[in-house]
């Protein structure tokens, strides 16, 4: 007698299908953990900045300092006083220009007389070597600068001067022969300046 088959047990090893609710959760658990991993791998792209400064220092800069001196040759009485003029009558004066700045530059000068200037007249000279005062003769190279009256001012161009350098120079001034008589008894001065001319605008990268 054949015994009927009993019904089939299921099978241990078939996997059970999730419910809706323990998917979503799975789901969602997968998400965090791919975020936190992204997280974890942008991570990786920062990284620390050292830093390093050098620095360079020049040489001193320092600008040029500008000046002039006009004083009385030796010997050369400047300051000595002349009575008694007369038309045709000459007198020596004699000074040293020195450049007193730190570079070169042109000196430019002016001789005048307030009062007797209508009837003074002035020849300028310049010597390489100090004047004879004694004997009014240049011992070396003698240069005229200027001549002319100096009622209004003669000017004079002393020219180029290095630092230090001296120029000697001599004025003589003569009563003009046809100054007019209202000039008599009339008393003036002499009055010479010196004027330095320092202008810039040079290349000085090399010094």
């Amino acid at each position: 007698m054949s015994l009927a088959s009993s019904p089939t047990a299921p099978s241990a090893s078939r996997e059970q299908k999730d419910c809706p609710s323990h998917s979503h959760r799975r789901r969602r658990l997968g998400a965090v953990v791919l975020l936190v991993g992204g997280c974890s791998l942008l991570g990786t792209g920062a990284f620390a900045s050292w830093q390093a400064t050098a620095s360079a220092s020049s040489a001193s800069l320092r600008a040029a300092t500008v000046g002039a001196t006009v004083v009385g040759a030796t010997g050369g009485q400047l300051t000595t006083p002349v009575s008694d003029l007369l038309p045709g009558d000459w007198l020596y004066r004699y000074v040293d220009v020195t450049n007193t700045s730190t570079v070169v530059g042109a000196f430019t000068g002016t001789v005048s007389s307030a009062a007797l200037g209508s009837g003074l007249t002035a020849v300028v000279e310049s010597c390489s070597a100090a004047w004879n005062t004694a004997a009014a003769t240049c011992p070396g190279t003698q240069n005229v600068l200027a001549s002319g009256s100096v009622g209004s001012g003669l000017a004079i161009a002393h020219g180029i001067l290095a630092p230090t350098a001296v120029q000697h120079v001599r004025y003589k001034v003569t009563v003009d022969p046809s100054a007019p008589a209202s000039l008599m008894g009339t008393t003036g001065s002499l009055s010479m300046s010196v004027v330095s001319d320092l202008v810039g605008n040079r290349d000085r990268t090399t010094g």
